[in-house]
Order: structure tokens, then C-alpha cells, then sequence
């Protein structure tokens, strides 16, 4: 959280230095940011949509593996404990 606020606060300072300097510097400043925080998280959805296509045989091999290794939750519920009844 720390590092977020002082980056954010790095930003805020470098605005302010652009604006003091040349208005269309700002400007160009502020679409850069605007154009980055657009952009970053389609770039992000490609690479990983890129990412399962080429690795989804191994992805399902390791899926696969830990089913097995591990029961799912519903069979763990289903089983009942036993009581003793003898009391």
C-alpha cells in the first residue's frame, strides 16, 4: 500500500513539474496516463489468453494430476463420520 501511494504522489509531482513548465506538456502527460491504464489491462487479457492457448495441454495434465491426488470437497462432505451407538 505504501509503495502504491508513493508512486502515485511521484506522478502527481511529475504532472505538476510538466504543467509548471509547458501546458502541452501536461496534456501530453495526462492522455499518456489515461492511454496507459487503457491499455495495460488489454495487453495483460491478450498475454494471457496467448498464454493458455499455447500451455493448455500441460494445464490440463496438471489439473488432471491434482484431482487426483487430492478428493474434491463434495466427496469429503458426503462421507458421514461414524457414531458409536453403543452408549
Amino acid at each position: 500500500m505504501g509503495e502504491g501511494v508513493d508512486e502515485l504522489a511521484a506522478v502527481i509531482g511529475v504532472f505538476f513539474i510538466l504543467r509548471h513548465f509547458n501546458s502541452s506538456a501536461s496534456t501530453a502527460f495526462i492522455w499518456t496516463v489515461i492511454s496507459a491504464i487503457g491499455i495495460v489491462p488489454i495487453l495483460v487479457l491478450i498475454w494471457l489468453l496467448a498464454y493458455a492457448v499455447i500451455n493448455r495441454k500441460e494445464l490440463a495434465v496438471e489439473q488432471q494430476a491434482s484431482s487426483t491426488r487430492n478428493p474434491t470437497q463434495e466427496q469429503k462432505t458426503t462421507e458421514q463420520p461414524t457414531t458409536n451407538a453403543e452408549s
